[in-house]
């Protein structure tokens, strides 16, 4: 970890990631430009956990860490905990990445297909927001494509229910005008392609290292879209 280096920033559980640059790197912390969101800064509080990636040599480390201080000013900026111990990030790792892809969910038994929108996805499973009713446990097959301009990028594999929820309860907000919000469903691969979860690997690694190239120090890139 050095200075300058343009680090992926993911604060406490949210799906959002944030390109930040490491400012200084101090003996037992470093202070990095603050996380910035649709051109405001990402006020974070101290004790939040963060997790903290980074691309070197073509391999991906990271480490968590914990917010010890907040500074607003004319360089916002945030000091977190230098970690003990940085791991290298295995590739058969599920590390979940924010993406924004449809998707067609075909359940074993009930109405037919539903459309929806893949929203996280990782080698192990992925959360969409999909209308209707769902129950954990409930059998499915998902059809999606990491590239939906390329058929050829088409993915099936068979899954199941593992959590339902509303994002608008997790996030605090009410829904505008009354507008209830789809239900966002996390499901678990239980039958899926050895080569196929390969290539969704491949694919989060990949809009990793897209994301860092891009990302405007401390300016959020959108990494959901």
């Amino acid at each position: 970890m050095q200075e300058g280096q343009r680090v992926i920033l993911r604060l406490g559980t949210a799906d959002r990631m944030y390109v930040v640059r490491i400012e200084e790197v101090q003996e037992e912390a470093l202070i990095a430009s603050a996380p910035i969101r649709l051109g405001h800064v990402v006020a974070v509080k101290p004790g939040t956990p963060v997790e903290v990636q980074y691309h070197r040599h073509h391999t991906m480390y990271g480490f968590q860490a914990t917010v010890l201080d907040f500074r607003p000013g004319h360089l916002p900026l945030i000091t977190v905990t230098r970690p003990a111990e940085v791991r290298k990030v295995q590739r058969r790792e599920h590390v979940r990445w924010p993406v924004s892809l449809p998707v067609t969910v075909i359940p074993r038994t009930g109405p037919g297909e539903v459309r929806g929108r893949v929203v996280d996805l990782s080698g192990g499973g992925l959360a969409a927001d999909l209308p209707g009713e769902w129950e954990g446990g409930q059998e499915v097959r998902l059809q999606f494509s990491l590239r939906p301009d390329r058929p050829e990028t088409c993915v099936e594999a068979e899954a199941r229910v593992v959590r339902v929820w509303r994002p608008e309860a997790c996030e605090g907000a009410a829904p505008a005008r009354g507008i209830r919000r789809a239900p966002r469903v996390a499901f678990e691969f239980t039958r899926i392609a050895p080569s196929v979860r390969e290539r969704i690997i491949r694919y989060i690694f990949a809009r990793q290292r897209e994301f860092l190239r891009l990302g405007l120090a401390g300016r959020d890139r959108g990494a959901g879209s």
